[in-house]
């Protein structure tokens, strides 16, 4: 009981964590699932722009993600720095909060990975440059040339409005759904596959300052990891696994919300599920949820840990009681339960 307590007290801490703060994550349908699946795939060639000359390139393999479909934007960078008490950087004059956070380092980045990853109890990150570069040069967007020959599927120097970065989502996607992976701003990558020193980052996709030349799928630059620029952002992926099972605890959630006790509600993780003081991790072997219709009881079972009685001997179980007219809605919990997405 004692390695239960070492284990899950941050799990406690970050639930009273949740109940204390607003949601960063809008909704999961933002994000972009990405998974290496062709041998080959075809880019436009960025030495032939004029031509929009096309070429077969490997593509990398990568472990199967899904990465956010735009820059994180001013409005959840400031609503981090609030929460967590750090100073905004400074943004461009008459600074729409949606357009992308700006002025920030690699530091500032993880810094907002780890506490949207401690919120969601999941792992949330950079992308790494491997990682950012399939997802721009496989997804590919075509360009679309006005009468001038700019291309308006890419905010670089020739249609940048005021020397500013545009919207997130001011520009058409690429084929997988993800929006300026080309120009509005550069964005920092987690890793880079070319050496560099331990200081140094990798910046991908070019900027509202660049030319055609440098907004390409496979433009990048090295820049160091504590410099600022008012053309420097960033974007966040999250594993494959880890969106399923936050997907998944999000929606068991909402399906108990109509029928909680509001003094002692289930409250559903992606670490576990809590009821009071007794909890049940995911990957602690919980078996399944019961329910009877003549008691008009349910649980789950087994495994519950009493968080306030650690070092006795102990199997208690999550119960609850439920209404007559609540039966319906428990049956929908015990049919989503069994869609459990993750093997432990």
């Amino acid at each position: 009981m004692i390695s239960f307590f070492k284990k899950h007290l941050l799990v406690c801490l970050s639930l009273l964590l949740i109940n204390s703060i607003t949601a960063q994550l809008n909704n999961l349908a933002h994000f972009s699932y990405l998974e290496s699946e062709e041998e080959f795939a075809t880019m436009l060639d960025p030495d032939d722009t004029l031509f929009e000359k096309t070429y077969i390139v490997a593509s990398r393999e990568i472990e199967p993600l899904y990465m956010l479909n735009y820059e994180v934007s001013g409005h959840d960078f400031e609503t981090f720095c609030k929460k967590t008490k750090r100073k905004m950087p400074s943004q461009p004059k008459g600074h729409n909060p949606l357009l992308p956070v700006v002025n920030v380092n690699f530091n500032d980045a993880e810094a907002y990975c780890e506490w949207l990853s401690s919120y969601y109890q999941v792992t949330f990150r950079l992308p790494s440059e491997r990682e950012w570069e399939y997802a721009a040069s496989i997804g590919f967007s075509k360009d679309k040339k006005d009468k001038n020959g700019i291309n308006t599927n890419v905010v670089y120097m020739y249609n940048a409005k005021n020397e500013k970065p545009s919207c997130i989502t001011c520009t058409q996607p690429n084929s997988y759904g993800l929006y300026h992976m080309r120009g509005n701003v550069w964005e920092i990558t987690a890793s880079s596959d070319s050496y560099v020193d331990e200081n140094t980052m990798t910046l991908m996709g070019g900027s509202f300052f660049e030319d055609a030349d440098h907004v390409q799928a496979n433009s990048k630059v090295n820049h160091n990891k504590l410099l600022k620029r008012g053309d420097v952002g960033f974007r966040i992926v999250i594993p494959k696994r880890d969106y399923e099972l936050l997907r998944f605890t999000i929606t068991l959630q909402a399906l108990f919300d109509p029928i909680n006790d509001k003094k002692t509600p289930i409250t559903i993780t992606a670490k576990g599920i809590y009821k009071d003081q007794l909890f049940i991790a995911w990957d602690d072997g919980f078996e399944n949820f019961y329910y009877d219709e003549k008691s008009q009881t349910a649980g789950f079972c087994c495994w519950a840990q009493d968080i306030n009685k650690l070092g006795e001997e102990s199997n208690p179980v999550i119960e609850f009681s439920f209404k007559k007219e609540d039966f319906k809605q428990i049956q929908k919990i015990a049919a989503y339960f069994d869609t459990f997405p993750v093997e432990y």
